[in-house]
């Protein structure tokens, strides 16, 4: 039996295995996501590496939009021999040689952990920018004025077309969601409400929450009409939902260099809690 390491993608098949694998993996970096890991198995690329059968390492970068891979999953486990680098390595060669030639392609990792920063910064990958955590601070502000003619109310299922062109002009491809990603964060939503101008989507928020926690996963207005105190309003009219429910903790992350999202929530009454998470992008040419 051979005991080269080979690189294969991983199929419905392999399902069982992959969930041993995350669930005992010494090395497990799981992106903040709408998906389970596992939910990513069908789609591609989705990666393993194994030895004598034994499945060592997965790794998951599903392109969605096209030309933008974020790590979805990357997880080791050390069958008492450590080969986590080369593991990585080899999965990584893996994953670039099936980009198309001259095709553009940036993948994208966040490093949550450190041991996973590292990987990526030996590996070639450069910082970016870091994700900024902020909480809200328990005091209530009052709600600015809007327009007579832009009306917030609870978003609808049949939104999800508007929201994804707010969406897709307000941010830059990296941080873009998809349909099907808009979809799945409406479905587990806690409370999601858009910002209407005559019956045009201009602005929306989507938010999880718990008893105990509420998180402001996400939030975007029309890059034209952001002077207008729409996205104050939207996230003033969030917290206070959550506030009236006596839900405690509300939390929110952002880019470090957004610098009108850091101004908009701290106005709101947002705290940053010192916690910052490192962005990593890697160009394909």
């Amino acid at each position: 039996m051979s005991s080269e390491l080979l690189v294969r993608p991983i199929s419905l098949a392999d399902h069982a295995r992959v969930s041993f694998l995350v669930n005992n993996a010494e090395y497990l970096h799981r992106h903040l996501d709408w998906r389970g890991p596992l939910d990513w198995i069908g789609q591609e690329p989705f990666l393993g590496i194994e030895r004598q059968n034994r499945l060592l390492a997965v790794l998951a970068c599903p392109r969605d939009p096209t030309s933008i891979a974020w790590i979805r999953l990357f997880a080791y486990l050390d069958w008492h021999t450590s080969q986590m680098d080369l593991c990585w390595a080899q999965l990584l060669e893996g994953l670039c040689a099936q980009v198309e030639p001259g095709k553009k392609y940036t993948l994208a990792a966040l490093g949550l952990q450190s041991w996973f920063s590292n990987l990526l910064l030996n590996s070639g990958f450069s910082h970016r920018q870091n994700i900024v955590v902020l909480q809200w601070s328990g005091e209530t502000r009052s709600l600015r004025s809007l327009p007579p003619e832009v009306q917030l109310r609870p978003m609808l299922a049949a939104d999800i077309p508007g929201v994804l062109a707010v969406d897709n002009r307000a941010f830059d491809p990296l941080w873009r969601h998809s349909m099907t990603e808009l979809e799945m964060a409406f479905q587990q939503a806690a409370y999601a409400s858009v910002a209407d101008l005559s019956g045009e989507i201009i602005g929306y928020q989507i938010s999880t929450g718990s008893s105990y926690h509420a998180h402001l996963a996400r939030l975007a207005v029309d890059p034209g009409l952001q002077r207008l105190s729409i996205g104050y309003a939207l996230v003033w009219e969030m917290i206070d939902f959550f506030y009236r429910r006596g839900t405690p903790q509300i939390s929110v992350n952002t880019q470090s260099d957004n610098l009108y999202s850091l101004s908009l929530y701290e106005k709101v009454g947002f705290q940053r809690t010192g916690d910052e998470y490192p962005v990593y992008t890697y160009f394909i040419p």
